[in-house]
């Protein structure tokens, strides 16, 4: 069983075979630019684990910080707390998405507490900055974040679309199967940190 904690992610990041070494002052680690990460590997157990968590730690839409995945022959286990029940949703389907697995064990507990303290009001506010600021990214680290994501999502199936930014804006290209894959392809790219807009019209059938 391959087990990894979401308040491991930066660590994880860094030393992941998807990741890389800090580009420059201003970005997080960013993933190693390369869209054929899942198609060129085998998915085993540990390269699920690790997915699910980087896809979840780009993911500006949850807060992934207090979850623990873990792998046993293709079944997600997901445990820890999440703040509210669209989180939680959101957090499984992504585990789902994650080529390679076969089912989710969504056992992840919602519990959001209002800070009482002086301490814990500042902690909060602490922790909802630190979201934000996160959300500052280079146009590289986006789209190699991005690739990323893409590679490793059952609903999108493709290796081959071409990501770039320019300015937190995302162009797509390339070819797809079907509609509901680009629809799932533009969904990812908006929910990418760093991304202001999406351009899809690149992607056709």
């Amino acid at each position: 069983m391959i087990t990894f904690a979401g308040l491991a992610i930066a660590q994880l990041s860094l030393a992941a075979a998807p990741m890389a070494a800090r580009a420059d002052a201003s970005a997080a680690a960013a993933p190693v630019d390369t869209a054929r990460a899942r198609c060129d590997a085998v998915v085993d157990d540990g390269a699920m684990t690790t997915a699910i968590l980087s896809r979840l730690s780009f993911n500006k839409a949850v807060d992934s910080a207090d979850v623990r995945i873990s792998t046993q022959r293709g079944v997600v286990e997901i445990r820890g707390l999440t703040r509210t029940e669209a989180d939680k949703a959101e957090i499984a389907a992504a585990a789902l998405d994650t080529y390679g697995v076969i089912r989710v064990n969504n056992r992840l507990d919602v519990a959001y507490w209002p800070p009482r303290t002086e301490g814990a009001r500042q902690g909060a506010v602490s922790r909802d900055a630190a979201r934000l600021s996160a959300q500052a990214k280079s146009d590289a680290w986006i789209a190699s974040a991005l690739r990323y994501t893409l590679s490793f999502s059952r609903a999108v199936d493709s290796c081959g679309i071409d990501v770039s930014s320019v300015d937190g804006i995302v162009h797509l290209r390339g070819k797809m199967a079907d509609a509901s894959g680009i629809e799932r392809a533009t969904a990812l790219a908006v929910q990418t940190l760093g991304v202001r807009s999406v351009d899809a019209s690149g992607l056709v059938r």
